[in-house]
């Protein structure tokens, strides 16, 4: 974990998509993708939850490495 928050830590708005599609493709197991800030950055990581599932494995029922819940709280200031 120290090795992720330590890579990703860079001014500026965050690549969501790259750090989700590597935090993903490295996964030995399950995965949460916690949220919590204004709906419009939720809506986005809602966004890129729902595209990295592959709704063909599903629907066959493979498994793979894990699963990906997803926690989001909306507040507004």
């Amino acid at each position: 974990l120290q090795y992720i928050t330590a890579r990703y830590t860079t001014p500026g708005h965050p690549s969501l998509d790259v750090i989700l599609s590597e935090v993903i493709e490295n996964a030995r197991g399950k995965i949460l993708v916690a949220a919590c800030g204004p709906k419009a950055l939720n809506t986005i990581v809602r966004s890129l939850v729902a595209k990295s599932i592959n709704v063909v494995k599903v629907c066959r029922g493979v498994r793979g490495k894990g699963s990906i819940s997803l926690a989001v709280e909306d507040f507004e200031l």
